[in-house]
């Protein structure tokens, strides 16, 4: 068993891509998210980086770090997507909408 699975799950990454859901579980600390095995959830797209971005859960808050990915991440908001900024942590909210690469994702 991995550390991490020891841990309690604290939320859940909804991450759509075409028709299909797929729900990952998030812990306390760094959630390390990108297309290779070595990272905490798995996105299995040519257009997420091996090391795409983490989410961090600290204190009940969440916020989302863009690891110089080549796609970038976008928060969704009510008039445009914007890309977060690299290398830096950017605080969003539970059930806020964001996109890496082709998958549509939210934190609940």
């Amino acid at each position: 068993m991995t550390e991490k699975m020891s841990q309690k799950v604290i939320a859940y990454l909804q991450a759509n891509q075409n028709s299909e859901s797929t729900n990952y579980p998030l812990y306390e600390g760094r959630n390390r998210i990108g297309r290779v095995k070595n990272n905490d959830v798995i996105l299995n797209s040519i257009g997420v980086s091996s090391r795409h971005c983490d989410i961090y859960i600290e204190e009940g808050k969440f916020s989302i770090l863009d690891l110089k990915s080549k796609n970038g991440v976008f928060l969704k908001n009510f008039i445009e997507e914007d890309r977060i900024p690299t290398e830096t942590k950017v605080d969003i909210e539970d059930g806020a909408i964001f996109f890496i690469s082709d998958f549509e994702c939210k934190i609940h």
